[in-house]
């Protein structure tokens, strides 16, 4: 299939041994992916051949920030080591979740100190951390909380992973999206659902249960995805898009297929609601790194 740029399938989505789900990745005709730390662990040699596909973003380093003492200095620990797993990969991003810990202090000085930190610890390998918001964070739980933090912050390796299940509950107001500069959107992660979501009482947004997910274009939410993307491609959005399918049923399918599926959304994004008028062998946006 003809090679599409720019939109990446999280590797979670695909269950076989990782050679065979890299090579049904490039196969379908995408040039990208995400993977999780844990689940190269025991990989062996495998993560040394990715196959010519970019490797977009390691995740997740969890409940990394607003911590003091021990419990800090052993998860500024485990940051460090993805980050030299970055490196040895030719990973340039490293994805952090916003800390769902108690102990997380909500103090927006201390945040963004601890941000900036491992910011800076990314600076010499040439690499960026990506700040994902945790609707049950203890202090980022949602995407403008975490592009003031980043904005505070001042290091321009410190950017945006948004999550589309923020603006899969109503109300969904894209127009906050205009007040984020797009260099500090380093990727968006999209998923389609099977079900209404229903925005929570208090809080800005809805967290969807991971067997709910689907890839774009295939659920219920069409409209609001388009709807978000164009928002983004209006504002200048120039990072990657990746599509996250953890859906049960899709363990159970071969992994040709679900590469299939994801092109498709691939194509859909592409020609029916970017319109772009070229062929996708020549759409390869400028992708910041």
């Amino acid at each position: 299939m003809t090679p599409v740029g720019d939109f990446c399938v999280d590797l979670d989505s695909l269950a076989g041994p990782l050679p065979q789900r890299l090579a049904e990745v490039r196969k379908a005709g995408l040039t990208a992916v995400v993977a999780r730390a844990e689940g190269l662990a025991g990989q062996g040699d495998a993560i040394e051949d990715w196959q010519g596909l970019r490797l977009a973003a390691l995740s997740v380093a969890l409940d990394y920030e607003g911590l003091d003492g021990a419990l800090h200095q052993h998860k500024l620990n485990v940051a460090k080591s993805l980050l030299l797993q970055c490196r040895r990969l030719r990973c340039r991003t490293l994805v952090i979740e916003a800390s769902t810990l108690a102990a997380a202090s909500r103090d927006f000085a201390h945040t963004v100190r601890d941000l900036r930190k491992l910011a800076l610890l990314a600076v010499p390998p040439g690499l960026r951390i990506a700040l994902r918001a945790h609707p049950g964070a203890s202090h980022v739980h949602d995407f403008m909380v975490a592009a003031d933090l980043i904005q505070a912050a001042e290091q321009p390796n410190l950017g945006l992973a948004l999550d589309v299940r923020e603006w899969l509950a109503e109300p969904a107001d894209l127009s906050q999206l205009e007040g984020i500069a797009p260099e500090s959107i380093f990727m968006v992660q999209l998923a389609d659902a099977l079900q209404p979501v229903a925005a929570p009482a208090e809080g800005p947004s809805a967290a969807l249960v991971p067997d709910d997910l689907l890839f774009p274009g295939e659920g219920l939410h069409r409209a609001r995805l388009q709807a978000l993307v164009e928002r983004l491609h209006r504002v200048g959005f120039a990072g990657d898009y990746v599509f996250w399918d953890v859906q049960a049923d899709c363990r159970i399918l071969p992994d040709g297929v679900v590469a299939r599926r994801a092109r498709r959304a691939a194509d859909w994004l592409a020609e029916d609601v970017l319109r772009r008028s070229q062929p996708l062998s020549a759409l390869r946006r400028r992708v910041v790194g």
